[in-house]
């Protein structure tokens, strides 16, 4: 996880900067996008093992506990939480103060963030407002170090926490849905997020597999229990055609069965003769 820049690192008041790069600042910054990062590798903020190699920062010749700050924390124009990247020289004694991210521009005409300059937008459309990004007065800076500096904070009222534990986004920095704090994670925690969700896919397959052998468990205890009360001499109605029982021929049966034959078919005679005359 990335370690977070601490206020007494740095003066605040040292730290301003200019509203545009230098020609070096802008050459180096061109020639970022050439390097990819590794996206499976692991976290190595203060030391660990890869590859078979164990690594531990050093500074000075040093070993130290704790590796240096990665990121520095700040807030966007509408008082939204983040992280910005710093980037140290080749000795690890100084690092960039996030220059970079913090000359990102916010535009107040067309809500557009992130870039640096002129808004794109009002340039493509000829905004009438900034006449074409010209009047510098309608760009504000994208982030600020201290969150009495928002110019417009918005009320938020987080529900859901970053599901890293060691994040800063948690509590009154979490997120106001659930979604949000996806979004977050799949960008920020790509690996994390995915063991994540590996975890919790094999959780839930573990507890389906309990409820359904709970299931079956109480079934089986059911039929057991239907089963004994049920008398044993009892026959079932055959399937499929098999053989049905025959009934006793009227020369087997005694007297007063014989009678009792004859009234229940005079009996079902008389329903079927009733039953055709109201047809």
């Amino acid at each position: 996880m990335a370690r977070v820049l601490e206020e007494t690192e740095v003066d605040i008041l040292e730290d301003e900067l200019d509203s545009e790069l230098s020609v070096q600042e802008q050459r180096a910054l061109a020639g970022l996008g050439v390097y990819q990062e590794t996206s499976r590798a692991p976290d190595l903020t203060d030391g660990g093992e890869i590859a078979g190699a164990t690594l531990f920062p050093v500074q000075g010749g040093e070993r130290k506990q704790n590796g240096r700050p990665t990121v520095r924390q700040a807030w966007m124009w509408d008082g939204t939480p983040s992280e910005l990247p710093l980037a140290w020289n080749t000795d690890g004694t100084m690092h960039d103060g996030a220059r970079r991210y913090r000359l990102k521009r916010h535009c107040l005409c067309c809500n557009e963030s992130g870039f640096r300059g002129k808004c794109p937008r009002c340039i493509k459309t000829l905004c009438p407002k900034c006449r074409a990004g010209e009047d510098r007065s309608k760009l504000i800076p994208n982030f600020y170090l201290r969150y009495k500096d928002v110019p417009f904070p918005k009320e938020r009222h987080p529900i859901q926490d970053c599901f890293l534990a060691s994040c800063m986004r948690r509590g009154e920095n979490g997120f106001e849905s659930a979604e949000e704090m996806r979004m977050h994670a799949s960008k920020r925690h790509k690996d994390e997020y995915a063991a994540h969700l590996q975890t919790e896919a094999a959780n839930r397959r573990d507890e389906t597999d309990d409820l359904r052998q709970r299931v079956d468990q109480l079934t089986t205890l059911l039929l057991s229990q239907q089963n004994g009360v049920q008398p044993v001499a009892k026959e079932q109605a055959p399937l499929y055609g098999a053989d049905k029982p025959k009934a006793k021929r009227m020369a087997d049966l005694t007297e007063e069965q014989r009678a009792a034959r004859r009234e229940s078919n005079r009996k079902a005679a008389a329903k079927v003769r009733a039953a055709r005359e109201q047809a």
